[in-house]
């Protein structure tokens, strides 16, 4: 949305979670992407185990792990976990969409290229696929329905961090379009990190002039 005077996005009250999902509600194939809920949090956290156990030991840190807790406090503060499900209602991927304008809900974002207004900023964190069903371009459609909520939620830019040696992950962003805004260090594991951008507006970066309003 823009402001009619600027023509510059104008950040707009978040719709309620259930509308987002009925926008999103739409079927590629034979899988289905939506907004998850508190019922779907045993889900959330299965998918979470299962790919965690198939990571080696020693890139256990491509996968940022969530408790039950953690999931709670994301949905209350109104910030969408966004889910993949087969055709027989099974979750196959999801990912976190974190606003940094929420605080201490938003975990481990130092190092993070933000500007110093947070509220036109989006993170896809927490991005996982059942490893059952990989080759399926998932990773990108969950990545394409983030964008689409940070849009309708007013926001500008979208940043993803990804582990240096996270090759999937890594040219997923690369198919949804993100570009490489810099380097660094994870703030907790001190591995090397790629950090991902990608701005909703053409022309548009998060300077004081392109502000939502």
């Amino acid at each position: 949305m823009f402001d009619t005077d600027t023509n510059q996005p104008t950040q707009t009250a978040e719709p309620p979670q259930g509308w987002l999902g009925k926008i999103l509600n739409k079927t590629v194939k034979k899988f289905t992407v939506e907004i998850l809920g508190e019922d779907d949090i045993p889900a959330i956290l299965g998918l979470q185990g299962k790919v965690i156990g198939t990571i080696p030991s020693d890139k256990k840190h491509h996968l940022k792990k969530r408790d039950e807790d953690d999931i709670l406090c994301h949905m209350g503060h109104r910030m969408p976990v966004i889910g993949i499900k087969d055709e027989c209602g099974k979750l196959v991927a999801q990912c976190f969409l974190s606003y940094p304008s929420r605080g201490e809900a938003v975990k481990n974002i130092g190092g993070y290229p933000l500007n110093d207004d947070k509220c036109t900023t989006a993170i896809i964190q927490s991005l996982a696929v059942d490893p059952d069903v990989r080759g399926h371009k998932l990773a990108t459609q969950i990545i394409e329905a983030a964008k689409e909520i940070a849009r309708m939620s007013g926001h500008v830019i979208v940043l993803a961090k990804v582990a240096q040696d996270n090759a999937p992950s890594t040219k997923s962003f690369m198919n949804a379009a993100f570009t490489k805004a810099s380097e660094g260090l994870d703030p907790v594991k001190h591995y090397p990190v790629n950090y991902w951008q990608h701005n909703l507006y053409q022309g548009c970066t998060a300077s004081p002039q392109c502000m939502a309003k």
